[in-house]
């Protein structure tokens, strides 16, 4: 990998030469408490040498008529979280929504902005300069999409320029923000939440689940809240996602870190119009793994690199159906342990941060066997010495460290 160097000021850069970064050896791995600076912000360290839950359990209201141009199959009922393993020797279950906000950085950490500062090019400059007099800090990570289909940016994509309601909430373009963090000295990394997309795209409802005769599925009766979802398999969906990793990535973005490729809380009754294929325990995983690929690509065509965001306890499990799909030899990937995620490890609620993470990723080695994955630790109140203390041992060569602030 090759080492970053300090940046001059530069503008509308589109498709940008790879810099290349090396891993810092576990000798430089000791750290100033950084304090936050951001109302929301999250450090980020690369140490040692070398749905989210989702919204809903859906229930159909076949009785209600629709208002739009297309019928809707809707449904209403209690929420639920992602799939609970059953009760093995070891099960996983996360109590929240999380967004990780992380990335592999060259000898040092990376801080997530507050949304706020995408507002205006005052704002965001005022923001960069913080984290760029902060010690050891060499990127920035911007949510440009989050969960819901919030776009942080000024996207011209034709297909969001379709949305029932505007979901464009940023004012500046992917090129002005990768440009003024490049300005400030500091990476720029885009973070994107993939298919918790809610969305209602053009009269045909773009990229959402269909059922045989073109009705659209929603999560809900459309007139209480219900929403559509992007569909893995969809190729207007695939297309859009395609185009924003496209769009950043030529806009100046050194990596895109991909969250949230997971299905809704399907019912038998939704299965019989979406189709039994979307059924849990089959082998839908192959969607979310062929999307994960197209979007990596898509990213690498325009010189950025793609991280994709697992969870620990799903690996573990054998309940994680993107990886379980298979082809991450080939991709980037993350695994995360933070303080929402919770084991029945014998006597995990009492462990240090420590033995945490030497149970878990124990665990996630041998599930994970050969395959390369960094660990993506988010524990609170760690220290970079104690993270590799950890790790290294079992054979992890990079990891992440993600501390939020206040």
């Amino acid at each position: 990998m090759m080492n970053i160097k300090p940046m001059k000021k530069r503008r509308k850069r589109l498709f940008k030469p790879k810099r290349g970064y090396k891993i810092r050896h576990r000798d430089d791995d000791i750290f100033k408490t950084v304090a936050s600076v951001l109302g929301f912000a999250v450090l980020v360290f690369v140490g040692f040498s070398a749905g989210k839950p989702i919204f809903e359990y859906l229930d159909r209201s076949a009785n209600q008529p629709s208002s739009s141009a297309v019928t809707e199959v809707t449904r209403t009922a209690p929420q639920q979280t992602r799939p609970v393993p059953s009760e093995t020797s070891m099960t996983h279950e996360r109590t929240s929504a999380v967004h990780p906000q992380m990335e592999l950085v060259d000898e040092g950490m990376a801080m997530m902005l507050d949304t706020s500062a995408l507002m205006s090019r005052d704002a965001l400059s005022e923001a960069l300069e913080k984290i760029s007099v902060q010690p050891d800090i060499s990127g920035a990570i911007i949510p440009m999409k989050t969960a819901g289909g919030t776009y942080w940016y000024a996207t011209d994509n034709s297909v969001v320029a379709t949305a029932e309601r505007s979901p464009v909430k940023g004012r500046l373009t992917a090129a002005e923000i990768a440009d003024e963090c490049i300005t400030h000295g500091l990476r720029p990394m885009a973070y994107v939440s993939v298919l918790t997309d809610n969305n209602v795209y053009g009269s045909e409802r773009i990229g959402a689940y269909h059922t045989d005769d073109g009705r659209a599925w929603f999560d809900g009766n459309p007139k209480t809240g219900g929403k559509p979802w992007l569909s893995p398999d969809n190729e207007d969906a695939q297309t859009l996602l395609c185009d924003l990793m496209t769009e950043l990535g030529m806009a100046g973005f050194s990596d895109i870190i991909c969250d949230d490729f997971i299905y809704p809380g399907f019912s038998s009754s939704d299965l019989g119009y979406v189709g039994e294929k979307y059924a849990p325990g089959s082998d839908r995983g192959k969607y979310l793994t062929a999307l994960a690929r197209k979007m990596t690509a898509a990213a690498q065509a325009a010189n950025s690199d793609t991280i994709i965001v697992l969870r620990a306890g799903e690996i573990v499990s054998g309940k994680s159906e993107i990886y379980n799909a298979g082809g991450f030899s080939a991709m980037r990937a993350a695994v995360s342990l933070d303080d929402r995620d919770t084991f029945s490890i014998e006597g995990y609620g009492e462990m240090s941060r420590y033995e945490k993470i030497n149970a878990v990723f124990a665990l996630v080695k041998d599930s994970t066997g050969d395959t390369q994955v960094m660990p993506m630790i988010g524990l609170g109140g760690l220290f970079a010495e104690e993270v590799g203390n950890a790790l290294a041992p079992m054979g992890y060569d990079k990891w992440l460290i993600v501390t939020t602030g206040t």
